[in-house]
């Protein structure tokens, strides 16, 4: 009898806990085959498990759309706070007080634009602009307008140059009436005529808070034309408004230098201001670097060194003009 107990207990367990069997009250105990339990337990694990995955999947997707809806708020606001899908890097944020928005801009004076950009004042703050550029592609052209940035705070961190960039650039997305006002009065910096094609037009633009080049000031470049203009004009526009000459060729000859410098190597990743090389100058003596973004076009991260030695001679041909000028100049 004893075995045949110990035989029975082996098999079955006493069961007293579960809820179902709590509230029955004639039942205070019973005995249940393992085999009975162990099947259902497998299913209830499985359909646990099944539960969950779902439950994780909806989650998943939901956050998904979340984003999408977020960075399409993001882009209407003016700015984006999401990873640039190509670089993987995060998109720096602009303040509050940087924020893009349209109202802010002075439009019914002539607008100086570029070959790409144009450079719209503010009615807020007089020293102030906004350099607007079409997004005509996937993001490539806000990208380099972002690596612009960074470059100019690592010129402007290493080698003491200055930039006008106030804050990273943004994405705004314009109607069709927005971009007719943008068109009104675009008249091209070199060219001195208005601009009769339309620049903007509904979609996306690009745009970064600026300062105002200082006044007065001159641009100098190493294309002929820009050169030329810049030795045409240099003494009447620029020199004669120089107060303190000992600042000036101090500030002019160390830029000088550093920009020689930087040149010294190809490629290295500011040898790209070889291309298209264009500076203002003010009355210090001091450069602002403009359109950095073309160091991030297709090609020019890479310059030839003949290229970059070009910009070199240039320089140097700056610099003896310069002291030419001072050594000469009847005291």
């Amino acid at each position: 009898e004893t075995q045949k107990t110990s035989s029975l207990h082996k098999n079955k367990f006493q069961y007293t806990t579960h809820p179902q069997l709590r509230s029955t009250s004639h039942l205070s105990t019973m005995t249940i085959n393992y085999g009975e339990i162990v099947q259902p337990r497998k299913y209830c694990i499985l359909s646990v498990s099944f539960v969950f995955v779902i439950t994780l999947s909806i989650a998943i997707l939901d956050s998904m759309q979340a984003k999408g809806i977020i960075e399409h708020l993001s882009v209407s606001m003016g700015f984006t706070n999401t990873l640039d899908k190509t670089s993987k890097t995060p998109v720096e944020l602009v303040t509050n007080d940087d924020l893009f928005r349209l109202n802010r801009l002075k439009l019914e004076d002539n607008t100086t634009c570029g070959v790409h950009k144009c450079f719209f004042p503010t009615k807020d703050e007089p020293d102030v602009a906004y350099m607007i550029e079409q997004e005509k592609d996937k993001g490539e052209v806000f990208k380099s307008w972002q690596n612009a940035w960074k470059l100019g705070k690592k010129l402007e961190d290493n080698y003491s140059m200055k930039r006008l960039e106030i804050s990273p650039p943004q994405k705004f997305s314009i109607s069709h009436s927005d971009a007719t006002q943008l068109n009104k009065k675009l008249f091209h910096a070199t060219h001195y005529n208005q601009i009769q094609h339309a620049r903007y037009f509904e979609g996306n633009v690009i745009v970064q808070k600026v300062k105002h080049v200082p006044m007065p000031s001159l641009l100098f470049g190493c294309t002929r034309h820009k050169t030329e203009y810049f030795y045409d004009n240099w003494k009447h526009e620029l020199l004669s408004f120089v107060q303190d000459e000992e600042v000036f060729q101090k500030n002019i000859y160390d830029s000088i230098s550093e920009m020689k410098e930087l040149m010294k190597s190809a490629p290295n990743p500011v040898s790209c201001l070889a291309q298209d090389f264009q500076i203002f100058v003010d009355l210090s003596g001091n450069f602002y670097h403009l359109d950095l973004d073309r160091c991030y076009e297709s090609g020019h991260l890479g310059l030839a060194k003949g290229k970059v030695h070009g910009v070199r001679k240039c320089l140097e041909k700056f610099e003896h003009r310069i002291r030419e000028y001072f050594e000469t100049k009847p005291l």
